[in-house]
């Protein structure tokens, strides 16, 4: 999967999405995706294969089982995913973070 698909697939939801930040405040439910590191093969002081990890936020109001399993079975359905949650009760949101690996374009 690439940048643009996840941008693509997320619009088919009708979800929110965002790389990096949303430019102005949005509400729950939205997505915010980012690469966070990078496991690239390398060999002669070279990278020969690139292997971004990236990081898709779901940020709800109260934790949404059916949300997420829509994002499950649809975005992510053809790749390998972990995923973490998270309640923040300072900002009243609940927060689920999907890791998977992404190609470059």
């Amino acid at each position: 999967m690439t940048l643009s698909e996840i941008d693509k697939e997320c619009k088919k939801l009708g979800l929110n999405y965002a790389y990096g930040s949303f430019d102005s405040p949005t509400n729950p439910p939205h997505l915010i995706g980012r690469v966070v590191e990078t496991d690239n093969f390398s060999a002669d002081n070279k990278v020969w294969y690139k292997q971004p990890t990236f990081r898709l936020e779901l940020t709800t109001l109260k934790k949404d089982l059916e949300l997420q399993k829509k994002i499950e079975d649809n975005l992510l359905k053809d790749i390998y995913w972990n995923k973490t949650e998270q309640e923040i009760t300072d900002e009243g949101v609940y927060n689920t973070s999907y890791f998977f690996n992404i190609k470059e374009e």
